[in-house]
């Protein structure tokens, strides 16, 4: 029986997007035989929106990893900076991977 793995990922735009499908195709392939992964995805600008700014906060306090994808030159959006302050803070001291 697989273990299951709850993974978030959160990603800047279409561009960063591809780079994080590349990066959970590679998970998927590696750990396939003994894990279920459970990808859900959200995008900077879906996490300023209220509604899926809450189920996005609900599902990463609960992943086993969260994926972070953004350009590495500009700050996160101050909204995206909210919404990780929180998530931290709901998370508690629960284990898990941040890449």
């Amino acid at each position: 029986m697989k273990m299951g793995c709850l993974v978030t990922v959160i990603y800047e735009d279409e561009g960063r997007r591809l780079d994080a499908v590349q990066f959970c195709d590679r998970l998927v392939e590696r750990f396939w035989a003994g894990a279920e992964l459970d990808l859900n995805w959200w995008s900077f600008e879906q996490l300023c929106s209220s509604q899926e700014h809450a189920e996005a906060l609900e599902k990463a306090s609960l992943a086993d990893v969260v994926v972070f994808s953004a350009h590495s030159e500009t700050a996160l959006p101050l909204e995206v900076s909210h919404w990780i302050e929180r998530w931290l803070a709901r998370r508690g001291s629960r284990e898990g991977m941040l890449v």
